[in-house]
């Protein structure tokens, strides 16, 4: 739905993007509503369609997508794991990038809350977020991929490709689109 939508927009043709966000809203909610088990994957492109929501100024339905969103990766991941954390970032850049930082500040409220639990006081992250809602800006200053601690103990990154052994998501991709090559 993400990529038919922006080869609508791409392409001029207006009455098959508004079209095709009625569709991608329908499916989103399909998805999230199946009890089929949710990835970081599924919530990180469900963000990237929730933008295009944003981006076209369908505000209602972004801002329930949203939420969604948000509800769901803390029943998944927890409330101050690293992913969650991330997730949230990842919306308020979507709105601050849109000039709308009325819908930004919350959910840099809410990961800096979460941050300040699970990370500290004094990581790098949670100074991010503190500057962030200071400054009305998010700007990432740590090079390093932050470290969680998930429910079950285990250090998480934050870092998709870490997970997969590569170095960064960038290299994770690449591997994929390899292998995606080969076959």
């Amino acid at each position: 739905n993400h990529a038919l939508l922006e080869l609508y927009q791409i392409s001029g043709r207006p009455d098959k993007v508004s079209q095709s966000l009625v569709d991608s809203e329908k499916a989103f909610w399909s998805i999230m509503r199946s009890e089929a088990q949710k990835t970081i994957l599924l919530f990180r492109a469900a963000v990237d369609l929730s933008a295009l929501h944003v981006k076209h100024e369908q505000y209602d339905s972004s801002n329930m997508m949203f939420e969604e969103i948000q509800s769901q990766v803390v029943d998944v991941f927890g409330i101050d794991d690293g992913l969650t954390i991330s997730v949230l970032i990842s919306i308020g850049v979507v709105y601050q990038k849109l000039g709308r930082w009325v819908d930004a500040q919350p959910r840099f409220e809410q990961a800096l809350a979460a941050s300040m639990t699970g990370n500290g006081l004094e990581s790098i992250m949670t100074q991010e977020l503190e500057d962030a809602l200071e400054n009305r800006c998010y700007v990432k200053l740590g090079s390093q991929p932050q470290q969680s601690t998930s429910a079950t103990g285990k250090n998480r990154s934050q870092c998709l490709g870490h997970h997969f052994g590569c170095c960064d998501t960038g290299r994770l991709l690449s591997t994929f689109e390899r292998s995606n090559e080969d076959e």
